[in-house]
């Protein structure tokens, strides 16, 4: 522990474990001795709001002198404002642009760090990882990825497919398999147009993040050298720092964004020499989750356990916290937590035909349901489609021969059968009547020899047709 005073800018802190520097005296160079051989580095939280279980976070430069010898420390800590407020997003992507130069960025790796908590919806663990290339931020980063594939930091589904291009980008250069599947996703969910959400900035994102070889082949280098063809490094600029390196400017170029061409070879270690066990597609890990070069599910500081299979996943969907409206429809089975069941929606020319079907199944049962109501109006519509829409009264039904009479209808004598006399055969010969006596069937004349008007009209029509057989 410490005691005693140390003065108007250092004070003690934390039952004398540490000593806090004075908010005035964050431009002060401190300078610390001891009797032993010594380390010192910086301890930082956020203060604003602060909880006392705040968490800290220890500096990654250190300082070391021997018994007797000195180090100095100094707070440098700063951010990119909008107007007199830091701006959290904007310095991650400043910082990000500065690293790329081989500029210093360990000044700004304090507040994003501390305040990374508190913006999740930006994603800070990409950035963090591509500046520091620490095992922390990579861990971090693959358990924010949905079982889907793809990552959505906010609660805004629009952000899906920036978030999973930025994810990307941060594993660029890493075999990791994590980044496989998240291709494999927006494969699968890519639409024929080729260009997700209708966005040409998601598109071209995605496409720079998830082929950035061939993106770089593309680009005029100039008089630009490959890094790695020079027997350098590419690397972030704090792995270069901590081995010692230097920056070899910009006469070298590295394939992926976040990397400089360093004078120094990071050593890449395998799981096991990290410490690590290797875990199996169906395992999570509890600890820390690493990138070694022999896998991405190297876990440290921890131990491999089974992943709980849900009902949703044994049927081969997914559990997500929403599904995309646009790409997706939910199922109705369950997840582990309140996530939804989505599963990725048929082609467009397959939602089509069964689309038109369920309009025609729509279609006919409103028509049925008409029918229904209005039966008595359609049975008078189809009696006049039978007569072909006639106008009067209907013609009589004819009766098929030897059909019994309807009760209660009477029944009208038909006309006398005919007798028909077979051909060849003669007839007989004519009786001929005594003259003044009447033919059986014809009604007597009346007195003065004068024929009834029936006789009459039968006598004129006998007459025309013998003047027509002559003819």
């Amino acid at each position: 522990t410490l005691s005693g005073s140390g003065g108007a800018c250092l004070r003690s802190a934390f039952n004398g474990y540490w000593l806090e520097v004075d908010d005035d005296c964050f431009d002060e160079e401190f300078e610390i001795s001891c009797d032993q051989d010594f380390i010192t580095t910086l301890a930082y939280r956020k203060k604003i709001g602060a909880a006392q279980d705040t968490p800290f976070f220890i500096s990654s430069i250190t300082n070391t002198a021997p018994s007797g010898g000195t180090t100095k420390e100094k707070v440098d800590t700063v951010c990119f404002t909008l107007g007199t407020v830091c701006d959290y997003e904007g310095s991650l992507w400043a910082a990000l642009a500065l690293a790329k130069t081989g500029s210093d960025v360990n000044p700004y790796l304090p507040y994003l760090i501390a305040l990374a908590p508190d913006n999740q919806r930006f994603l800070p663990s990409a950035f963090l990882y591509m500046l520091t290339n620490f095992d922390q931020y990579f861990s971090e980063l693959v358990n924010e990825q949905n079982p889907s594939g793809y990552w959505q930091a906010s609660t805004n589904q629009n952000d899906r497919f920036q978030d999973t291009a930025l994810a990307l980008l941060a594993l660029q250069g890493v075999s990791a398999e994590q980044a496989q599947t998240a291709k494999d996703y927006l494969t699968e969910v890519q639409p024929d147009s080729g260009c997700w959400r209708n966005s040409i900035s998601d598109t071209a994102f995605v496409l720079h993040s998830a082929s950035p070889r061939a993106v770089a082949q593309t680009v005029k280098i100039g008089a630009r050298n490959n890094c790695e063809d020079f027997g350098f490094s590419c690397a972030s600029s704090i792995e270069c720092d901590d081995l010692g390196g230097e920056n070899k400017g910009d006469n070298f170029y590295c394939p992926f964004t976040s990397d400089i061409c360093c004078s120094e070879t990071p050593k890449e270690e395998t799981c096991s020499e990290k410490g690590g066990t290797v875990c199996s597609s169906n395992q999570e890990c509890t600890g820390t989750l690493a990138s070694a070069v022999d896998t991405s599910f190297c876990c440290t500081n921890g131990q491999c356990t089974e992943i709980q299979v849900t009902e949703c996943e044994e049927r081969g969907y997914r559990c997500q916290s929403s599904c995309d409206t646009d790409t997706e429809e939910e199922k109705p089975y369950l997840c582990t937590s309140l996530d939804s069941c989505c599963s990725a929606k048929p082609p467009e020319a397959e939602r089509g035909g069964f689309g038109i079907i369920i309009f025609l199944l729509v279609i006919l049962i409103v028509l049925l349901a008409l029918a229904i109501i209005f039966r008595n109006q359609v049975k008078i519509w189809l009696f006049r489609a039978k007569s072909k829409f006639r106008k009067g009264p209907a013609p009589p039904t004819r009766r098929p021969p030897g059909a019994p009479p309807r009760p209660g209808v009477p029944v009208r004598p038909g006309p006398a059968p005919r007798r028909l006399i077979p051909p060849g055969r003669p007839g007989a010969p004519l009786r001929r009547m005594p003259p003044g006596r009447p033919h059986p069937g014809r009604p007597p004349a009346r007195p003065g020899g004068r024929p009834y008007p029936r006789e009459r009209e039968l006598q004129s029509t006998l007459k025309k047709l013998r003047e027509m057989g002559k003819r």
